[in-house]
């Protein structure tokens, strides 16, 4: 698309950006690399009971320091949050629980190897879809880091 902007007299303030769903997201990790599963019990699974609580685990290895990181885990969508354990990830300053995602923040995160889980209770049988995991710096977006996505099941 082609944009046109003229401008006369006082000052102008303008910003663009573009949204897109992307279907199938590729992995990204130039800066994070990140590993998201469900388990049941330590074990890992590929198939949800209802109403048994689950964790979605989260594995975070970051290749070097960055400040003001933003961790958004998506929840695949037959699930509802079980017991909310907040403060479980290193440099953790704040943690908000939305209906579709959890999203952690920090003020920093050093290199090295971080994880955190999710307690988490399937409500419905059928397909769920574990979105990707993404973690990105706050103030400069385009540092980011993301894992694939994959179907677990709910029974």
């Amino acid at each position: 698309a082609t944009v046109g902007i003229t401008k006369t007299g006082s000052p102008l303030y303008f910003s663009i950006y573009e949204y897109k769903d992307e279907r199938n997201p590729q992995p990204v990790d130039s800066i994070y690399r990140i590993n998201s599963w469900m388990s049941l019990n330590g074990s890992k699974i590929d198939e949800l009971e209802k109403g048994i609580t689950n964790q979605l685990n989260v594995h975070i290895i970051a290749k070097k320091k960055t400040d003001y990181v933003m961790i958004e885990i998506p929840i695949p969508s037959s699930c509802s949050y079980g017991d909310k354990t907040a403060g479980n990830f290193p440099n953790e300053i704040h943690r908000q629980y939305f209906d579709n995602k959890v999203v952690i923040f920090c003020r920093n995160l050093p290199k090295g190897k971080y994880s955190t889980s999710i307690n988490l209770i399937p409500r419905f049988t059928g397909r769920a879809t574990l979105l990707p995991v993404q973690v990105s710096m706050m103030y400069f977006p385009d540092y980011t880091g993301r894992n694939e996505k994959r179907d677990v099941w709910a029974d």
